[in-house]
């Protein structure tokens, strides 16, 4: 049995469901969130999608609802008999899939913001800003967030902050893309 459960001490939501069935509206019967941003299609045999529709009229609860309490049941029972090494190897990978995630979703913003702010300039996109840009830009198509991160905020640093030695601004790469082409090619990637 594993002591380790990432789901141990999280909301029972399969106990909210059994009331929710049973009409005990004074007990927790509050469905788990069923947003997200990933969809994901399955079938379902005649048997199970029935229960899940009877269940479904039953509570008010939507399909997702109910099908995410299970996963979330199924997950803490899966890990309640695996070895706890397995368990938090799988976490370990788990939370460096989010931590990803959220580097990539804050250098979305960063480059979103930033290319709003540049396209209400009335000044063309300088080498810096150019070159910052688009290696972050290239830095989220090559799966590399946390770079992609760093290079966008890099690449709204003040003139005047971007090096004090005018030889660094030498190896900064003469720019070779519009804002239109940087802006392009970040939109295939969102």
């Amino acid at each position: 049995m594993s002591k380790f459960n990432p789901f141990a001490g999280g909301p029972a939501y399969v106990v909210a469901l059994k009331n929710a069935l049973e009409g005990q509206t004074n007990n927790f019967c509050e469905p788990p969130r069923a947003g997200g941003k990933k969809q994901t299609s399955i079938r379902l045999d005649d048997h199970i999608s029935l229960q899940i529709d009877a269940i479904s009229k039953a509570t008010g609860w939507n399909q997702n609802q109910i099908l995410s309490t299970f996963v979330q049941h199924g997950l803490f029972n899966l890990y309640q008999i695996t070895d706890d090494a397995v368990v938090k190897k799988l976490i370990l990978d788990i939370n460096l899939n989010l931590e990803n995630m959220n580097f990539a979703n804050e250098a979305k913003k960063v480059i979103s913001a930033f290319i709003a702010l540049l396209s209400r300039r009335n000044e063309e996109i300088d080498d810096w800003e150019c070159a910052c840009l688009d290696d972050a830009i290239s830095a989220l198509r090559e799966g590399l967030p946390k770079y992609a991160l760093i290079c966008a905020q890099q690449a709204m640093t003040e003139k005047n902050e971007q090096s004090r030695d005018k030889n660094y601004l030498d190896i900064i790469p003469k720019k070779t893309k519009s804002l239109e082409q940087l802006k392009r090619e970040f939109e295939e990637i969102i």
